[in-house]
């Protein structure tokens, strides 16, 4: 078994190379470097949806990775409304498999925009049993630390005129109040090794923070 899966992950490392020429020919007609003929009609969905926002050049396929999150039923669900224009700077998302096949790293690439400074946002897998037959085990995750721009920008939160608890009398107070967004998704989260002892609903929020593993990769790349 141990030459079994030692062979399998040759075999998934060789046609990961045999893919990457075809994956660089995708980067490149996305980006507008290499010109192909394309049907308007099919990029003029979700693209004009979600308010405001910059746009990424119009050269290449403008928004083609928010239409493929957005058609992704693993990562649909995870978009909000105010997500959308940042994600339309969305210009590539890559995978690097781990050398031991014990894990990967999705990494998210952005164009300049008002948001973040990040070039970059990653998301890593620690799976060490990805390549073999048994139920895939996730032992941890790690994420990028985002450099929003300002606190008006910051996706993960928002700002509610509050009542100051107590006896205090002063007036409302603004807190930031953390608020739905998929940009969570790149926070690290610490995997518990079973439920036993967490709150069933904070583990089905744990879960539904990790739960974008191999499948979303390959769900989204296809």
């Amino acid at each position: 078994m141990k030459a079994f899966h030692e062979e399998r992950k040759a075999l998934v490392k060789k046609y990961e190379a045999l893919s990457a020429p075809l994956l660089d020919k995708r980067r490149a007609i996305l980006s507008g470097d290499v010109d192909v003929e394309k049907k308007e009609e099919a990029w003029e969905t979700i693209a004009k949806e979600g308010g405001e926002g910059g746009d990424v050049k119009e050269a290449g396929v403008p928004h083609f990775w928010l239409q493929a999150m957005v058609n992704s039923r693993l990562l649909r669900g995870m978009i909000e409304e105010d997500d959308v224009p940042a994600l339309k700077f969305l210009t590539d998302i890559q995978c690097a498999d781990k050398e031991d096949g014990t894990g990967f790293q999705l990494d998210f690439h952005f164009a300049p925009n008002p948001y973040f400074t990040n070039a970059v946002l990653s998301k890593s897998y620690v799976v060490p049993n990805l390549m073999e037959d048994e139920d895939a085990m996730l032992e941890s995750t790690e994420g990028t630390t985002i450099n929003w721009t300002s606190t008006k920008k910051n996706l993960c939160v928002e700002e509610k005129r509050m009542k100051p608890k107590g006896k205090s009398r002063g007036g409302v107070v603004l807190k930031q109040v953390k608020k739905d967004s998929f940009f969570h998704w790149f926070t690290a989260v610490n995997i518990p090794e079973s439920p036993e002892g967490v709150d069933e609903e904070e583990y089905e929020e744990l879960m539904e923070k990790v739960r974008v593993g191999r499948g979303g990769r390959e769900d989204v790349e296809g």
